[in-house]
């Protein structure tokens, strides 16, 4: 039914909560998701809603690792807005569940993203750069006012050590931050 949905509406959403629905780690559905409506939605843009507690109790709780790396997943992927969605459902309604420590990851990552909308609302991979790097990393790259950002996200929850990011078309840049 989303062929029909995206015909009629100006920008795109779905939710997915792979955390509270039981997949843990498994967050690349938030960039399969993204990925999915982009292309059925031509160039409308997509937004994202990320999950920020648990929406029925006793659900398992996003920990604010998880959530940054829902957040740059989205991101990753071309979501041109992100949502949170904080709310508990079952058993007893409450408007928001966020735990403090998710509440402060969240503020984090807003600010960055606040820093970098301009960035973020340009060209989604540019075609005059590129990036490539080895499972479990992502890797997406904006250019704006003469400056290239490339985007790295470790979707494992483990850490990465001495993997080559290959960049295209920075010239002869060396100095990265």
């Amino acid at each position: 039914w989303y062929h029909q949905y995206v015909k009629g509406a100006n920008w795109i959403t779905s939710d997915l909560y792979p955390v509270n629905s039981g997949q843990g780690n498994d967050l690349g559905v938030i960039g399969q998701e993204v990925t999915q409506l982009r292309r059925l939605a031509g160039n409308k843009p997509v937004f994202v809603f990320i999950e920020s507690g648990a929406f029925a109790a006793g659900n398992p709780v996003i920990t604010p690792d998880q959530f940054r790396g829902e957040v740059w997943e989205a991101i990753i992927h071309g979501a041109r807005g992100i949502f949170y969605f904080p709310v508990r459902v079952t058993p007893h309604f409450s408007y928001d569940v966020t735990p403090p420590a998710v509440a402060a990851e969240m503020t984090r990552q807003d600010a960055t993203i606040t820093k970098l909308a301009g960035v973020l609302q340009g060209t989604i991979n540019p075609s005059s750069l590129g990036a490539s790097a080895p499972s479990p990393l992502q890797v997406a790259w904006r250019s704006s006012a003469g400056h290239s950002y490339f985007f790295v996200l470790n979707l494992s929850p483990r850490a990465v050590s001495h993997q080559a990011i290959r960049l295209r078309g920075i010239g002869s840049a060396a100095p990265a931050t």
